[in-house]
């Protein structure tokens, strides 16, 4: 409810992950299983609404992003497409002007990264994606793939920000 009237009170919103999922929910799109998990790095492509969009536009310089989710949305009616991928179709929406849903995770740093992969409750997620043994390769793509990833992810969240109305100071927020 309180996601639902933020969007129609024009209010910024931004959900990541679990965060899309609700977003997708609020407005009336279908959250379910996605059958197959997504975890580590994997494809991504912007469709032609996010090549243009004011917001995600960036991410069409990457080829790969990171990923920690089982579940997938369907989009609410009136909501843009803006990113797809190949286990999880739906990866990013808009609806209206200042809703975004992201399923992947642009705000994650290496020690993050090191630290859901460390989690004893990951893993059985890690395990039921069948990637018990592919822990050191998402740690080996984790230094290849994160500062492309980083650099886009200042971008979004700047163009989120001038979006939206930037605040008077900047706050940095060390890793979790």
């Amino acid at each position: 409810k309180v996601i639902r009237q933020a969007v129609a009170a024009g209010k910024p919103v931004l959900g990541i992950c679990l965060g899309a999922q609700l977003l997708a929910h609020a407005l009336g799109g279908e959250v379910r299983a996605n059958g197959a998990s997504e975890i580590g790095w994997h494809k991504i492509s912007t469709t032609k609404a996010g090549e243009l969009d004011p917001v995600l536009a960036p991410l069409g310089r990457l080829d790969k992003v990171f990923q920690w989710h089982s579940y997938t949305f369907h989009l609410p009616a009136d909501a843009e497409l803006l990113a797809t991928g190949e286990i999880c179709e739906r990866q990013a929406f808009r609806y209206g002007e200042n809703a975004y849903g992201f399923q992947f995770h642009l705000e994650v740093d290496a020690p993050l990264v090191h630290r859901w992969l460390d989690l004893p409750g990951h893993q059985k997620d890690i395990e039921a994606a069948g990637l018990a043994s592919g822990k050191d390769m998402i740690r080996e793509h984790t230094l290849e793939l994160l500062p492309p990833m980083r650099s886009v992810a200042e971008d979004v969240f700047n163009n989120f920000l001038d979006l939206i109305g930037r605040p008077a100071r900047r706050v940095h927020h060390p890793s979790r």
